[in-house]
């Protein structure tokens, strides 16, 4: 009796233990279900938002990019439209000789103003060339200049020492005109001493006043030119100054500046 009582309660003790190892495992399982599902919907949720995201960037691309090609369309000329003598206006899709005479607006496909043009004019036309080719002749100018001197600086030593060669040479020359007046001067003297006594002028004396004479003339004359030389080397070199120092201030304002 004690032994069936016995196997009895060990009976009921195992049947518990299984029931509660059971459970456990059910709620071990239920647990890792529930795990699984609510990571599983935080993914489906995040995919949704991303997704959603997506479409949305890809929506404002497709609606702005439309608009964008259709404003930079606008500014593309497709009609042009002047006025005449009596306020007529002519439309045409391209340019005639009355839409220069009178003066005419670009319209775009809106039939928006672009841009409008004044009548065209011979004089102002004239004008505009002459000053176009004063524009081309000064740039020439300006890169000969500087093809020639490289910078303001050198045309200035350069200038300095072509003057100073040519101040040498009226210095020599006027230094010859002095000699030849002074031995003019005795030829003179020692004829009119001959004339006062009544003699006669020796040949050689002749001859040496002539040549004194010549040769003098020819010395004052090479001392004007040489110094109408210098005056104008002075101007030239002056200008040319002028000209390359005003090339560095332009470009010296159009580099960009090194700030610290």
């Amino acid at each position: 009796m004690f032994t069936q009582t016995k196997h009895a309660k060990q009976a009921k003790s195992t049947t518990y233990t299984n029931d509660t190892l059971m459970l456990n495992r059910a709620r071990l399982s239920c647990g890792k279900s529930d795990f699984f599902v609510s990571t599983s919907s935080s993914a489906r949720t995040l995919m949704m938002k991303i997704s959603g995201s997506c479409v949305g960037v890809l929506l404002f691309v497709l609606t702005t990019l439309p608009s964008a090609f259709a404003d930079n369309s606008t500014t593309t000329p497709r009609w042009y439209r002047y006025y005449n003598s009596q306020g007529i206006p002519t439309l045409s899709s391209t340019i005639s000789e009355q839409h220069l005479q009178y003066g005419y607006d670009s319209l775009d496909k809106n039939m928006h103003l672009i841009r409008h043009f004044s009548p065209f004019s011979g004089q102002k036309y004239a004008q505009e060339e002459v000053q176009r080719e004063q524009a081309i002749a000064r740039r020439i100018s300006e890169r000969h200049l500087q093809e020639t001197y490289i910078s303001s600086d050198r045309a200035i030593s350069q200038r300095d020492r072509e003057l100073g060669d040519i101040d040498g040479q009226i210095k020599r020359s006027q230094t010859q005109s002095m000699t030849l007046s002074t031995s003019l001067n005795e030829s003179i003297t020692l004829a009119a001493n001959l004339e006062r006594q009544n003699k006669p002028i020796p040949t050689f004396l002749k001859n040496q006043l002539s040549t004194n004479k010549d040769l003098l003339n020819q010395s004052m004359a090479n001392i004007a030119a040489l110094k109408a030389k210098r005056e104008q080397t002075s101007k030239q070199f002056n200008d040319a100054i002028a000209s390359l120092k005003s090339i560095e201030q332009r470009g010296s304002r159009s580099s960009p500046s090194n700030k610290p």
